[in-house]
């Protein structure tokens, strides 16, 4: 009989390690996911922007700080996945024609960021920052913060975190969770869901966080479809709204810089 035991002991330790070693191995195919890119000249270049380094750990996070003046409102930017710094200078010149202050970092790796994302470094990150965009900001007359695609990851990974907290998010073409969207990419399956780790869970995040959000979202994204926002909706109680935008495509946050996409954005921010 004792044989019998330690036999199905091993087994069962035997199988422990073996779901231990893929969800690693699951792990380091959901970073791998993770696109940088360097960054390049920009026609923006010339803005007064203010260049950041932000020491964090072993490794240097660049940011783009557009001041308007000193008590105007402030916007935290968390950015998407393959993105850089130039890319959303169209969105720091648009902020500040409209009386905000910005604030925008890479992640780790990201641009002129050193260091390599993980799996738990772009929360490190986006909250290393947010604490350089207080410093930068003493006297805003009021913070708030924005994300984008992967960027909703970071930034409502830590919004039940902030102090002082920002007034409200906004929350563009996020996912609902990483193995949601892994399912959605056909690179998981419903049946196999299990096997992976759910490193980035934003429906658990919002749960957790009480401010006032907007999520926006494309109907023509197809990248992340937009039932992901109306997923994040259903975890997020009375503080969420929703906002779907017909004509506009994933990247249309820095993209398409307009008054006909930011205008409802805007007014959720100052209502």
């Amino acid at each position: 009989m004792k044989r019998f035991v330690a036999i199905g002991g091993l087994v069962a330790l035997s199988i422990i390690a073996a779901y231990f070693i893929i969800q690693q191995i699951k792990t380091e195919a959901i970073v791998a996911l993770i696109v940088t890119v360097p960054e390049k000249p920009s026609p923006l270049d010339s803005l007064p922007i203010q260049k950041i380094k932000i020491p964090i750990k072993k490794r240097i996070l660049a940011a783009n700080y557009y001041q308007k003046d000193e008590n105007a409102p402030a916007i935290f930017i968390c950015t998407g996945n393959g993105e850089a710094l130039y890319e959303w200078l169209e969105v720091q010149q648009y902020l500040y024609e409209q009386g905000f202050s910005s604030f925008v970092f890479s992640y780790s790796g990201f641009g002129n960021s050193t260091g390599k994302t993980t799996s738990t470094s772009l929360f490190e990150d986006a909250l290393a920052a947010y604490q350089q965009f207080i410093l930068l900001t003493p006297n805003a007359s009021k913070r708030f913060a924005m994300s984008h695609s992967l960027g909703g990851t970071p930034l409502l990974g830590i919004a039940s975190q902030l102090d002082p907290a920002p007034e409200k998010l906004v929350v563009h073409a996020a996912f609902s969770s990483i193995v949601e969207l892994l399912i959605d990419l056909k690179i998981a399956t419903s049946n196999s869901k299990l096997l992976w780790p759910n490193l980035w869970n934003n429906a658990e995040f919002v749960e957790e966080i009480e401010l006032p959000i907007l999520f926006v979202h494309s109907k023509n994204d197809h990248t992340i479809p937009y039932k992901h926002s109306q997923q994040l909706l259903e975890h997020t109680g009375e503080n969420g709204s929703l906002l779907l935008l017909e004509k506009y495509g994933h990247n249309a946050i820095y993209q398409n810089v307009s008054d006909s996409l930011y205008r409802p954005i805007l007014e959720f921010i100052r209502k």
